[in-house]
C-alpha cells in the first residue's frame, strides 16, 4: 500500500509541475507579447494615449492570459501588467 501511495504522490507532483510549466510558458509568451505593444508601456509613443489601440492590445494579451486564468477580463490583464512591473522594480532595487 505504501508503494501505491508514493506512486500516486509522485504522479500528483508531476501534474502540478506540468501545470506550473504551462503557466510559466504562457506568462513568458504574455510578457513577450506585451513588449511588442509600445502603446502599453512607452509613454513617448504617440499611440500611448490612444485608448482604442491600447484596448486592442489589451484584448490580444487577454487571449493569452485566459489560458492562465480562464474567464479573465481586461482589468485582470491591467492588474497583471502592474504586478509584473512592481515585481521587476523590486528585484532591480534589491540588486542595487
Amino acid at each position: 500500500m505504501e508503494d501505491e501511495n508514493s506512486i500516486q504522490s509522485e504522479n500528483s507532483v508531476d501534474t502540478v509541475d506540468d501545470a506550473t510549466l504551462t503557466e510559466k510558458h504562457y506568462l513568458s509568451v504574455f510578457i513577450k507579447t506585451w513588449e511588442t505593444y509600445p502603446e502599453l508601456w512607452n509613454t513617448s509613443c504617440k499611440s500611448y494615449r490612444d485608448t482604442v489601440k491600447k484596448n486592442n492590445a489589451l484584448d490580444k494579451l487577454l487571449d493569452i492570459y485566459n489560458k492562465i486564468k480562464p474567464n479573465s477580463m481586461r482589468e485582470d490583464v491591467k492588474r497583471k501588467i502592474n504586478s509584473l512591473r512592481t515585481n521587476f522594480r523590486k528585484e532591480i532595487k534589491n540588486i542595487h
